[in-house]
This record gives C-alpha cells, sequence and structure tokens, in this order.
C-alpha cells in the first residue's frame, strides 16, 4: 500500500433495479482514499464510484465505516 493513503470498508443499503422491479440489497464496499480524508469525503468517493441513477442507487444515509484496524 501506498504510504500516506488508506482503505476504509463501507456497509450499505442499495437498490438496484431491472426490467422494471426494483430490487433491494446490503453490501460492502472498499475504497481507497487518502489517510487525512474525512468520512464524508470517502463516502463521495464510494458515492461517485458506485452510485448510477435507476440502475444502483445507494441510500446515503445507509453508509456505514465498518473498517477495522489492528
Amino acid at each position: 500500500m501506498k504510504e500516506g493513503w488508506k482503505y476504509v470498508l463501507f456497509e450499505y443499503d442499495y437498490i438496484s433495479y431491472c426490467q422494471g422491479t426494483a430490487d433491494r440489497g446490503h453490501t460492502f464496499a472498499l475504497v481507497h482514499c487518502p489517510e487525512d480524508c474525512s468520512f464524508a469525503n470517502a463516502r463521495s468517493v464510494l458515492i461517485n464510484a458506485k452510485h448510477r441513477e435507476n440502475y444502483h442507487e445507494i441510500n446515503i444515509n445507509s453508509v456505514k465505516d465498518v473498517t477495522i484496524e489492528w
């Protein structure tokens, strides 16, 4: 891993659309971001990468940081 960068693990709910049906799901995503970024900045990286209107819509209020550090 590059120095100055970290991985953040997010857990979130989403709605996926296919042929007129809306399927709800729950999943995880690993985001690579700078060490000094805030939760909001890391979450926006997730939204920009994954959220697609009328295809894979992320419920922004359900996004949680579940990163484990040891």
